[in-house]
């Protein structure tokens, strides 16, 4: 049986056929052959797209994001969440930030921009934000045009404390 699914395809028009057995849904390419092995899409998977793309700007540790699935009724397992995420991020719809110590999980949130850009995270609470100014850009190009080094900008974090944990930080101070 074929289907057109616009909310799952990310390229318009292509064609799906599922098979509601398994529960998956298969990407048809011309005269009806599946594209290449391990390309297809589970219900399960394509909820933990959603998940990311709707909280946009939060990070998720993949236990969170489990766990917020199952609490919203979804039936998935822990390992469909973590392959998912792995998919995920090898596509480049998600971004995994590295923990800050050992004992923490990694993070992991949906890549709207395909543009470059610097993050900052708070070193008190964990936030995470987008560094979207001029100022960065020109710190980018001097790092590269007086230090012979280009930014991995997808990789590179700013560490510092936001404006409520360096309140925080004052008062204990105090």
């Amino acid at each position: 049986m074929l289907l057109f699914f616009p909310a799952l395809d990310r390229k318009a028009g292509s064609l799906y056929t599922t098979n509601l057995k398994m529960k998956t849904i298969f990407n048809i390419q011309e005269r009806g052959i599946p594209m290449q092995r391990g390309s297809y899409q589970t219900r399960q998977q394509e909820a933990v797209a959603d998940l990311f793309e709707r909280m946009q700007a939060q990070c998720l540790t993949a236990d969170e994001a489990y766990r917020l699935l199952l609490d919203n009724g979804m039936e998935v397992g822990k390992t469909t969440v973590y392959r998912a995420i792995t998919k995920l991020c090898d596509q480049g719809i998600l971004r995994r930030y590295a923990p800050q110590s050992s004992s923490e999980a990694a993070q992991y949130q949906y890549n709207p921009c395909r543009e470059s850009h610097l993050h900052i995270r708070c070193s008190g609470c964990g936030a995470m934000e987008h560094l979207h100014c001029d100022d960065v850009e020109a710190f980018a190009v001097h790092i590269r045009a007086h230090h012979g080094f280009v930014l991995d900008e997808c990789r590179t974090i700013l560490c510092g404390l936001c404006e409520r944990c360096a309140a925080k930080k004052v008062q204990v101070e105090k």
